[in-house]
């Protein structure tokens, strides 16, 4: 009886993993799987007509060499707002507003808080060593070497 059962177990193995290569080689043929009670497949979708990818201004990876701290060193509340989606502080941490002259834990540091393409926002270029790094609202340039709040522009995200 072992083996009936060992044959039996392995012959529904075998189909439906023929099942499954055949909904995968129609999908990959740009159909889809049966649904039931559905006659016909949905439409095809062919993506958004008419987008043109945005591409970053002349000069944007061109960093000043070094931080001139009268220019940069102000805080100010922001022109306009930009909707990026959630934000998300590393545990344990609350919101509260940064300053210049301040110094940002490293934690702030991390990829998913910096803002690459800070440009999209009317953010300046940072010098080199500095980042923009989004915290809640604001927006914040940071001496990634000091952890240093170089400026703070306020409120520009919602």
């Amino acid at each position: 009886m072992t083996r009936a059962w060992t044959l039996l177990l392995l012959a529904g193995a075998l189909s439906a993993a023929a099942a499954v290569a055949a909904q995968e080689h129609e999908h990959a043929r740009g159909g889809h799987p049966p649904v039931a009670g559905r006659e016909h497949a949905p439409e095809p979708f062919h993506g958004p007509r008419g987008y043109r990818p945005v591409t970053p201004p002349p000069g944007w990876d061109r960093r000043p060499a070094r931080i001139d701290r009268d220019h940069f060193n102000h805080n100010f509340r922001a022109h306009r707002r930009y909707g990026i989606g959630p934000y998300l502080p590393p545990p344990g941490w609350v919101e509260r507003t940064w300053y210049v002259g301040e110094l940002l834990p490293e934690a702030f540091f991390a990829p998913e808080y910096r803002l690459g393409d800070y440009w999209l926002f009317n953010l300046e270029t940072p010098p080199v060593g500095c980042e923009w790094v989004r915290y809640g609202h604001d927006a914040l340039l940071v001496d990634l070497a000091t952890g240093r709040v170089e400026q703070a522009v306020h409120g520009l995200f919602f």
